[in-house]
């Protein structure tokens, strides 16, 4: 497989990360939200059920078991029409919401940011998405910039990181 070709050739590095990779550093980046609602939405078709499935686990795996005494603030939601119907009783007035709306169904999320941008004035909400939103034409640019859309990149390099700059001199080093 490309992992293996990968992980077993010390001549070949990957740049672009695994979709798994990406997930697992999107879940940890979210687990920091773990005593606010977090909120995923995601595709009810087969292709991306498994694709969400593997993201979900990774995420559940920073959330402790739901008791209640200690209460686990994940909830997850498929993305249609009575799942929109009922926004205002899955989002919680009295808590910033965490919104992780996992799909590139163009349509569903257009439709979902719309709704949500609607409700930003009623619930406090933080808007979690994916990169393929960049080029999407059919949602106005404004919601993203109104609901302050974060989403996800591999293409982000922290210069300020220890291994990074230790990267860096060994590529001048050995490439010039």
């Amino acid at each position: 497989t490309r992992l293996q070709l990968v992980s077993e050739n010390p001549s070949i590095i990957q740049v672009v990360p695994t979709e798994e990779t990406e997930n697992a550093y999107f879940a940890r980046y979210l687990s920091r939200f773990r005593d606010k609602p977090v909120i995923l939405f995601r595709d009810d078709d087969s292709a991306s059920l498994k694709t969400t499935w593997k993201f979900k686990k990774e995420l559940l795996s920073f959330f402790e078991t739901d008791t209640p005494v200690n209460p686990n603030h994940f909830r997850d939601y498929k993305l249609n029409d009575s799942t929109m119907r009922k926004l205002s009783s899955i989002l919680q007035a009295d808590a910033e919401n965490i919104v992780v709306i996992a799909s590139e169904n163009e349509p569903d999320v257009t439709a979902l940011i719309g709704k949500l941008h609607l409700m930003s004035r009623i619930y406090k909400m933080s808007l979690y998405g994916v990169p393929a939103w960049q080029v999407w034409k059919s949602i106005d640019i404004k919601y993203f910039h109104a609901m302050q859309l974060q989403y996800y990149t591999p293409f982000y390099v922290d210069y300020n990181k220890q291994a990074v700059v230790r990267f860096m001199k060994k590529c001048r080093q050995v490439y010039g």
